[in-house]
């Protein structure tokens, strides 16, 4: 249906300045004179490389960044109007590790740090590793899904940082000598180290690397319990 009224003789878009977001729209609306005129409007992207779209009713929609040159096109009377649209990358507010602490054997890797991004439309997700001590662990990047590889190396601590937008977010890592299993085949209350008074117990509980940390145990027959650093001499 052609549409009704008279004719435009002047064409134009507003607003007639436009910036948006990656995955933002925003529509480009016509001013005609006279006011009110009838038009049929054809809309392109003149310019931009793909930084946006534009729908049939003027609808922008940010794709990457960039700028781009925006036509409405009047079938009607011929006019046309040009609209210069800036698309803004959208930049992290955060980012997140899916484990921010870990223990590894010298030569265990843990094989996919990765970080996520807030918001999650996050532009651009290009992600700087390292380490704070880089003798204690070897990080490698898999190229294809951007996740770190971490290789204990030498026993020590060490944090494994992980840095884009100008955020930064790290992973505490503690390297040791292979782990043991310790069976424990008693019933009853076993003590690992430390004096067993309550008072002695809870003071040495905040002791660190140390034998002396462990908690007086009641053990279950058969059943076997793990602990982290446990010295040869236990």
């Amino acid at each position: 249906v052609m549409p009704k009224g008279p004719r435009a003789v002047k064409l134009a878009l507003l607003p007639s300045r436009v910036t948006i977001k990656v995955d933002v729209s925003k529509r480009l609306v016509p001013s005609t004179q006279p006011r009110g005129a009838a038009v049929d409007l054809e809309w392109t992207v003149k310019e931009g490389d793909g930084c946006l779209d534009v729908d049939q009713y003027g609808n922008v929609t940010g794709r990457k960044p960039g700028t781009a040159v925006v036509q409405a096109r009047d079938r009607l009377s011929g006019l046309a109007a040009l609209r210069r649209v800036t698309v803004r990358p959208v930049v992290a507010k955060s980012l997140r590790l899916n484990r921010y602490t870990m223990m590894l054997n010298v030569g265990e890797s843990f094989e996919s740090l990765a970080v996520s991004f807030n918001p999650v439309n996050t532009t651009d997700k290009t992600v700087a590793w390292s380490a704070t001590n880089p003798g204690v662990v070897n990080v490698t990047v898999d190229e294809a899904t951007g996740m770190a590889k971490v290789t204990g190396e030498r026993v020590g601590i060490t944090t494994v940082v992980a840095r884009s937008n100008g955020k930064r977010v790290g992973c505490k890592v503690q390297v040791v000598n292979a782990r043991k299993i310790l069976t424990i085949s008693a019933v009853g209350d076993v003590l690992l180290g430390g004096d067993p008074r309550p008072e002695k117990v809870a003071q040495n509980a905040l002791k660190r690397n140390s034998y002396e940390a462990f908690h007086t145990l009641a053990a279950e027959k058969g059943e076997d319990y793990f602990f982290a650093n446990v010295r040869d001499e236990l």
